[in-house]
């Protein structure tokens, strides 16, 4: 999909134009009868929370347009399911370390994508004299995504065939030591086996006995 690092900054700055991310909920609100009475009733409500910057959060009743805003995020409220997430999960790059992870989900950043997209400065807050070598690396670990796939599936065959590996070179040291093969070397340089030669024994002790 991406040709080039600056293709994957547009997409992540495309992304990002939908004014933020929205958690909705319901809150208790009093109101007055004509008497002065007070009474609680529940009212949805929605948290603004702007990627990237964890102070700025708009707090305000629901209005009929934020469901089509944000139909996604709406529809996940609605039937109690986990918002979904439109892009390549933090959790994905494995130059992340937990406590980027952390910091990064505070922010309400949960995708590679926004994070690329978020201002420089905002980087370097959350990570650090590291922030902007792993904004690099997270623009290139995209690119190398959309071209070649997924590479978790490439992570795992390795793993597994290490192990195989492992295992065969294991099984075929315990094949050798079972057979009593052993290695030496004499005084001489010549290499002896370690194996003893019960037939030359038996020959030598019948001439002797004859």
């Amino acid at each position: 999909m991406f040709a080039s690092v600056e293709e994957a900054i547009a997409f992540a700055d495309k992304k990002d134009q939908d004014g933020g991310r929205p958690v909705f909920y319901i809150k208790a609100v009093d109101q007055k009868d004509l008497e002065g009475e007070v009474t609680s009733v529940d009212q949805v409500w929605v948290k603004i929370h702007n990627i990237g910057d964890p102070k700025n959060i708009q707090d305000r009743p629901k209005r009929p347009e934020d469901e089509k805003r944000w139909p996604e995020y709406w529809k996940a409220y609605r039937d109690e399911t986990e918002a979904p997430t439109d892009g390549t999960p933090i959790k994905s790059f494995p130059g992340f370390t937990p406590a980027d992870i952390q910091n990064l989900s505070r922010r309400m950043i949960k995708t590679v994508e926004e994070f690329i997209s978020i201002p420089d400065q905002e980087i370097n807050n959350i990570l650090g004299g590291k922030a902007f070598a792993t904004k690099r690396k997270a623009q290139e670990f995209l690119v190398y995504r959309e071209n070649n796939g997924d590479v978790s599936e490439l992570l795992d065959r390795i793993a597994e065939l290490e192990k195989l590996v492992g295992d065969n070179t294991d099984n075929g040291t315990k094949r050798a030591e079972g057979d009593g093969v052993s290695e030496s070397i004499d005084s001489g340089g010549q290499r002896k086996s370690g194996r003893s030669n019960s037939t030359g024994a038996r020959k030598k002790k019948r001439k002797k006995a004859g």
